[in-house]
């Protein structure tokens, strides 16, 4: 018999568990954990869950899967627009696996970091509104951006910024 056939099923148990520990270690680098891997994480974390959840339940508005992590994370590779606004997520990781993103709905939510953001290389466009956001640094790595709504429902009027 073939080792490859007699050890896949190790193989891919010792992916399934090491392989998000060793992508996602900060000491080797920011790099983003897959879609698919944080997917299979989020019965773990409550606050990964959301996210989880709202960005299938985006995904099977035009399919019929609702829990199918990899057919999930095909359909939202190819989208440039995700409305995430009133779900009530935290967790922006999975977001971070979908660099084709341009424009992006977080409004009234309970974002708090943005770091994630930083590998969305072509993003346009972003509403922040309503969230728990105290620092915007990341949005300066993105080169593209040109529109952040800031700003919460206690201040008359949201802030509006347009740069670059």
């Amino acid at each position: 018999m073939d080792p490859v056939t007699i050890f896949r099923p190790l193989l891919i148990l010792l992916a399934l568990i090491a392989g998000p520990l060793l992508y996602s270690h900060p000491s080797l680098g920011a790099s983003p954990q897959s879609f698919v891997s944080l997917c299979l994480q989020k019965k773990s974390d409550p606050n990964l869950r959301k996210t989880i959840d709202a960005l299938l339940l985006s995904a099977v508005r035009s399919y019929w899967w609702h829990d199918d992590c990899e057919q999930a994370a095909k359909v939202l590779q190819g989208k440039q627009e995700i409305n995430l606004a009133g779900r009530g997520i935290s967790d922006l990781r999975p977001l971070a696996s979908f660099p084709n993103i341009k424009k992006l709905n977080l409004k009234g939510n309970r974002i708090v970091d943005l770091t994630p953001l930083s590998h969305l290389k072509r993003l346009e466009w972003i509403d922040l509104r309503d969230n728990r956001v105290r620092n915007t640094k990341t949005l300066k790595q993105l080169p593209r951006l040109k529109t952040i709504l800031l700003g919460d429902r206690s201040s008359p009027s949201s802030f509006i910024s347009t740069f670059r």
